[in-house]
């Protein structure tokens, strides 16, 4: 993570540098612009999400990275409350609430009553209840924070540990829509034994492959559970057999999450039972080695992209605007410069008309799109539906709670994910179609306003239009995608969200209770197969409505970001014209310094951007990234 840092740092000390140009030459909104940039980059962090079924290890497996026992492990979970590992001086448990309730703090002994209860008495009536009341209270919980002085997250990394997987409810869709579309790499963590089940391999295969499969690491726990090398390669080869049709580059690591925490645990003077076995024998070294060299190389490229590519345009416009215009002004008398002037503001302000009128009509083609794309989206919420409902008509498995969630699982899960990809696909279609759009539109006014310039100071008639003017693109179609939140799922996007996908598995969160045993119970079979039929029905289409409710508050607040970003960035650059017009006019007036004076000080800014500039570059290279933004490797990420 070395070299992630030490760009990252390049790149905040390159703002620093610019924004203080800025703040010379008196351009706010370029100041502005950089201060949020070095914000977000500052903020930024590495996200490592740990998915997999119960009884897998995965709270170990997370110990075991972080050194000490910060995780609860239970052998029979029955919560599902996400944990997020962040660094903190202290430690701290936070609860973070679906409904928008204020955060509350929890003890640790609280926090693990929450993550792993004690099983009450079956016999114990009033336990039962409270433990079924308690689990209700704890289902408004979005996740646990838990603030802690681990190394491995003081390096700007965040922990996320996910409930297990094989309940079929909700976790699995946001494992699939919302965890690892937003983390920068997956651990999928699996056992020696049994090595890769089939609803693992299923849920792979219907629900992770599609999402973003080059992020995904396999972690194959309990290594010291088998006695001989030979043990230990047979069960790698079962699992890379399964997994090879389905992974083209498969990263899988054995490990021993046990030995590594014992490991770790005793190395910070903690006094651990047993025999301690040397690290270096857990596999985690090569495990970490992997996936801190996956984030600097490959995430790490990405995240430090966009705030070069913006600290560089904030430079490049800093230098046309602020230094070459000015310069370009300097020998003109102050009765032609006001005419000058006078004459390039008739035409900002004729393009601020253009704008307004381009953006208005970006709006209403969002929300035309958008009543297309709720059409398609509420017919396929019927489309899933049917088929859970088919599924039960024809179902003639075992009366098993399992088979049957199961059943249900295997044919909605493909249709679930076929509907999101083609959401998500018009969506984003519909955004770069209009948006390109009314980019052409207003790319053609901006061109207008550099002619202008170029023609009324002639800036430098050795050097071309491009190379002279220099403003640059009006927009950054990347930019758009980014800041409405359509990239988190590549350019196809994740527009939908949570609150959209989630329901989708709430028919899973049927099968259990007295409900169906006591149809079982009877063998009623036909009887308990209807009652379960009327019930999936009633669910997967009662909250149709809502879902569709719900992409119509995603789609708005899209729109919503999409022509704020037009209106911001149109209002930045024509007022950064105007302001650099009049500037010039006032220091003429007050005789602010000799026209030589006035050279010599912009030449000495020119030359500390030119080394920016320079700096930028040579980084560009290095990171493959081109002065447009994403190289195209690193924006199909």
């Amino acid at each position: 993570m070395s070299s992630y840092r030490a760009r990252r740092k390049q790149i905040m000390d390159a703002i620093d540098e610019v924004g203080c140009t800025a703040r010379e030459l008196k351009a706010e909104s370029v100041e502005r612009v950089l201060q949020v940039t070095k914000e977000g980059l500052a903020d930024d962090v590495f996200r490592i999400v740990v998915v997999g079924e119960f009884s897998r290890g995965k709270s170990t497996f997370v110990n075991g990275l972080l050194g000490r026992r910060v995780l609860p492990s239970s052998a029979n979970p029955t919560t599902t409350v996400l944990s997020k590992i962040v660094y903190a001086e202290q430690q701290y448990y936070r609860l973070h609430y679906r409904d928008g309730r204020d955060i509350m703090s929890v003890t640790e002994a609280e926090f693990q009553s929450i993550v792993a209860p004690e099983e009450p008495d079956p016999d114990d009536l009033l336990m039962l209840q409270q433990r079924d009341h308690a689990l209700q209270e704890y289902g408004a919980v979005s996740y646990a924070e838990i603030g802690y002085p681990a190394a491995l997250c003081q390096g700007g990394v965040e922990l996320i540990d996910t409930p297990g997987t094989n309940d079929l409810d909700a976790a699995r869709e946001e494992i699939t829509y919302k965890f690892i579309p937003e983390a920068d790499a997956a651990i999928f963590v699996l056992s020696t034994r049994p090595p890769l089940t089939e609803t693992e391999l299923d849920f792979f295969k219907d629900r992770i492959l599609k999402a973003d499969i080059q992020k995904i690491f396999f972690v194959v726990n309990f290594k010291d559970r088998l006695a001989t090398s030979e043990g230990q390669e047979k069960v790698m080869n079962r699992i890379v057999n399964l997994l090879t049709p389905v992974v083209k580059d498969l990263r899988i690591y054995l490990i021993s999450a046990k030995q590594a925490l014992d490991a770790r645990r005793a190395a910070s003077g903690e006094a651990v039972a047993g025999t301690i076995v040397p690290l270096s024998d857990s596999g985690y070294p090569e495990l970490e080695a992997a996936v801190g060299l996956f984030l600097t190389e490959e995430r790490g490229r990405v995240k430090l992209a966009k705030p070069l590519e913006r600290t560089l345009r904030m430079a490049s416009e800093l230098k046309q605007n602020a230094i070459r215009l000015p310069l370009s002004m300097l020998g003109i008398h102050l009765s032609e410069l006001e005419k000058k002037a006078l004459k390039i503001q008739g035409e900002l302000d004729r393009v601020t008309r253009v704008a307004s009128d381009a953006i208005q009509r970006l709006s209403v083609a969002l929300n035309a799109g958008g009543l297309g794309i709720r059409v398609r989206w509420e017919s396929g919420l019927h489309e899933v539906a049917t088929a859970a409902v088919q599924t039960v008509t024809n179902y003639t498995g075992p009366l098993q709670q399992e088979e049957i969630a199961r059943a249900i699982e295997s044919a909605v899960a493909p249709i679930q994910t076929s509907l999101q990809e083609r959401i998500h696909a018009a969506q984003a279609a519909v955004l770069e179609e209009e948006t390109g759009r009314s980019n052409r539109r207003l790319e053609q006014e901006w061109e207008a306003i550099q002619q202008m310039i170029l023609h009324t100071f002639i800036m430098d008639p050795g050097k071309s239009m491009e190379e002279s003017a220099g403003f640059g693109k009006l927009y950054d179609q990347d930019e758009v995608i980014v800041k409405t939140g359509i990239g988190s799922l590549g350019m196809l996007g994740a527009i939908i969200g949570l609150h959209v996908a989630l329901p989708l598995a709430l028919p899973a969160l049927f099968f259990g209770g007295s409900f169906m045993y006591s149809y079982f119970d009877n063998k009623v079979r036909d009887n308990a197969l209807a009652k379960i039929r009327v019930q999936v029905e009633r669910r997967y289409r009662d909250v149709i409505p809502a879902m569709c409710a719900d992409l119509d508050k995603q789609w708005q607040k899209t729109i919503e970001d999409t022509i704020r970003h037009f209106e911001q960035e149109t209002g930045r650059k024509l007022k950064a014209v105007a302001d650099q017009l009049q500037q010039a006019i006032r220091e003429r007036n007050t005789e602010a310094g000799s026209v030589e004076q006035q050279r010599t000080y912009l030449l000495k800014l020119e030359t500390r951007l030119d080394h920016v500039i320079s700096n930028l570059d040579a980084m560009s290279g290095e990171l493959g990234i081109g002065r447009s933004g994403y190289s195209e490797s690193a924006g199909s990420r």
